[in-house]
């Protein structure tokens, strides 16, 4: 075993060592969702329903998630250790390929690909991007991005190529503006080194791109988008918040500003998606923009071949997808950053080259970068530890920002599986309020729906009644199955079996939603109808999953007497 493997074997052992926290913990956040409650758990004998529909109860398109979920629900069950160790690995792959992606663009010395290896895999940023499982598409977006321009750019098969790039699109959207935009930047790098460079203009430039490449990569964007404009396919809402022109741009700029912050911190960021609205003038914007404007320069001086520049034009690409000019339903995320932590590990190294001659000086950055890595991988390791449980990774974060909404609603789903239904109401509560000061994200028809659930248990049936009706307002089809559910227990609660039946047909056929189908099968036999239901459900028994099949059998086993 030669040197250069050994070194990477080390390394690739550290990064595991500084994850290790993240591996025992169980499902947290979106997880419960998606996996445990199965919003995102296709029956293998149905994978192909993953192409025809929108991704868990969400309005995005991810069919090589849903597909993967499905499997791993299929093979581990809940035993969210599996799911932990996955996307330790696809993180570890995305660190070994950040290598290489980089290299495409600059040639890289072996001590610069261990640099850009190590600091991409202990990144302190990258914590609930790596320990969160609902994050699995950030992962393979960037994975598959990644690879994508690397086969276009060393010339390989066209249709691995592909494949690489249908792979990333169906992972997550973000990739529909990472490759070809990386793309044309790799192809920019040649035509300024003259390698592609023949005769002078704009049609010569432009001409180097037209190649069998090329346009597989732009007949798979077109087909995607073709494909995701299908009127049977729900595109995700998110209306843009009305802001002047100077909070406009002033938010978006404090957001970058934020986002450069998070990479350049050794500590890991608050899992906070709150954003204060805030005008151009505020002393935040003019320092961000300062700093903008003189990076801006950098470039300008030392030329777009330089390692620094290059970088510098990467990152601003990989941090683009946060100025939210397309609205997403958060407007800031700290997974946000993960895919700019490549060319930030590449803005490092080069850097560190550009002061190479100086000896004391770069002796003296390399000991502070020593420093900041080691302090890194330590924050890093400690942050896994938040991610035990919806209590320890949100508790911490609202009580550093009340107006964590999004945090709020989680901690009301934690306190109400512990049966702490006042501490519960009071999260929910808190995540349905509002401040116009702040652009925050929560499920406001989830918040209430559970919190309406609470006033059923409280017996506060009215309370509850109204918050479902209001809920139940542009719902979708999954979200009005979940809420209909929610209305038919009020009606069990008063004894009115037969509403239960009537709210609950409507989804008997398309919906295979365990609970719905349990307490419709009920109020049928409340009404005499037991035929109907036991028919029912004995259709539904090779459509659900083994271990909704045992519940579905035992019910048959004794009502069927």
């Amino acid at each position: 075993m030669n040197k250069e493997i050994k070194t990477a074997l080390l390394l690739t052992s550290f990064i595991i060592l500084t994850h290790l926290s993240y591996v025992s913990n169980g499902f947290v956040w979106l997880d419960h969702m998606d996996i445990t409650e199965k919003a995102a758990v296709i029956p293998l004998d149905q994978w192909y329903k993953a192409f025809l529909s929108n991704y868990g109860f969400t309005g995005f398109y991810r069919p090589i998630i849903s597909i993967i979920h499905s499997v791993n629900a299929h093979v581990f069950g809940e035993n969210a250790v599996y799911y932990h160790l996955l996307n330790l690995l696809f993180h570890i792959m995305v660190s070994g390929l950040a290598v290489v992606f980089i290299s495409i663009f600059s040639e890289l010395k072996r001590t610069e690909k261990y640099l850009v290896y190590l600091i991409v895999g202990v990144h302190s940023v990258s914590w609930f991007t790596v320990g969160a499982i609902a994050h699995l598409p950030e992962l393979l977006m960037t994975l598959f991005t990644m690879a994508t321009v690397v086969i276009y750019a060393k010339g390989g098969n066209g249709w691995v190529m592909t494949l690489s790039a249908v792979l990333a699109l169906f992972s997550k959207e973000t990739s529909l503006v990472y490759i070809p935009t990386f793309i044309l930047l790799w192809y920019m790098v040649l035509y300024q080194a003259k390698i592609v460079k023949k005769r002078k203009g704009v049609s010569a430039f432009f001409s180097g791109l037209c190649n069998k490449r090329s346009f597989l990569i732009g007949g798979v964007l077109a087909g995607y988008l073709i494909l995701r404009f299908n009127p049977a396919l729900q595109l995700w809402k998110a209306q843009a918040t009305s802001l002047s022109f100077s909070r406009t741009v002033g938010t978006r700029v404090y957001v970058i500003g934020r986002l450069l912050g998070n990479l350049i911190s050794p500590f890991s960021p608050s899992n906070s998606d709150s954003v204060t609205i805030i005008q151009i003038v505020d002393w935040r914007v003019l320092l961000t923009l300062i700093v903008l404007c003189g990076l801006a320069l950098v470039v300008r001086r030392l030329g777009f071949k330089h390692g620094v520049s290059l970088s510098l034009l990467m990152l601003a690409v990989a941090l683009s997808p946060s100025l939210n000019i397309v609205p997403l339903p958060r407007f800031y995320s700290i997974n946000y950053v993960y895919f700019a932590t490549i060319p930030f590990a590449f803005l490092v190294i080069s850097f560190l080259k550009m002061l190479s001659q100086k000896k004391g000086v770069y002796r003296l950055n390399l000991l502070i970068l020593g420093i900041w890595l080691i302090i890194m991988s330590i924050s890093t390791f400690n942050a896994g530890f938040r991610l035990k449980n919806d209590e320890e990774l949100f508790l911490p974060a609202v009580k550093a920002d009340n107006s964590f909404l999004e945090g709020h609603f989680y901690l009301g789903n934690y306190y109400f599986a512990q049966k702490d239904f006042e501490t519960a109401k009071g999260h929910y509560q808190a995540a349905l309020s509002a401040n116009p000061t702040q652009i925050v994200y929560v499920d406001k028809r989830a918040t209430a729906v559970n919190l309406a659930g609470i006033y059923v248990i409280q017996n506060q049936l009215n309370d509850a009644s109204m918050l479902l009706n209001q809920a139940s307002i542009g719902a979708s089809g999954k979200q009005s199955a979940y809420i209909a559910y929610n209305r038919a227990l009020i009606h069990a609660r008063k004894g009115n079996p037969a509403e239960v039946v009537a709210i609950l047909n409507p989804f008997i056929d398309r919906s295979l939603h365990i609970n719905s189908l349990l307490l419709w099968s009920e109020a049928l036999v409340r009404l005499g109808n037991k035929k109907l239901a036991v028919e029912t459900i004995k259709q539904k028994l090779s459509r659900v999953s083994y271990s909704d099949q045992k519940i579905l059998q035992q019910w048959l086993d004794t009502n069927n007497r």
